[in-house]
């Protein structure tokens, strides 16, 4: 029997090729917030390393310098396993084959809007992290003008543009 692409099944049932983009598309997205969010994680506790070792030493700002890097640490490994669940279950549609139409769209939204959520609480709280180490370490004060000055440009820019690459539409 000979192969004819043209008329491989795929070919003749549509509806299959949009369930496979659907899945390749949310595993693309979902996957880039998990590579997003391990990368932040692997600076998060590269500089947590750094400071931690000033907390004993010095006054009370390196303990929440480590605080908000550590909360920082949390939501970006968060958003990682909340992203790697999301491209398990949407590679898989059974999983949400059983549920009630409540229990489904709770499970929508979580893996929606959760991993972008966390993600982006995480980058704040590094941001506002950098900035109470800019100013733990006795740095020049023109340096923490400008780093709270470009994280405000950055986030504003991320709130206000139209589309944003990483999300993830319902």
């Amino acid at each position: 029997m000979r192969y004819y692409p043209e008329y491989s099944l795929t070919c003749a049932l549509p509806g299959l090729e949009k369930v496979r983009y659907n899945q390749e598309y949310n595993r693309s997205t979902f996957m880039n917030m998990a590579t997003i969010a391990t990368f932040l994680s692997s600076i998060t506790a590269a500089t947590l390393q750094y400071s931690y070792s000033q907390t004993s030493s010095s006054g009370e700002l390196w303990a929440y310098v480590n605080g908000v890097w550590f909360s920082s640490l949390v939501f970006s490994i968060a958003s990682a396993a909340n992203s790697f669940l999301g491209v398990v279950l949407y590679q898989r549609p059974e999983y949400f084959g059983h549920s009630s139409l409540s229990e489904y769209r709770i499970i929508r939204f979580w893996l929606d809007k959760c991993p972008m959520f966390f993600l982006l609480i995480s980058g704040g709280l590094f941001g506002i992290g950098l900035c109470l180490f800019s100013v733990s370490s006795n740095q020049v004060c023109l340096i923490f003008l400008s780093m709270i000055m470009s994280n405000w440009i950055h986030a504003s820019d991320f709130f206000l543009s139209p589309t944003h690459a990483l999300s993830v539409s319902l």
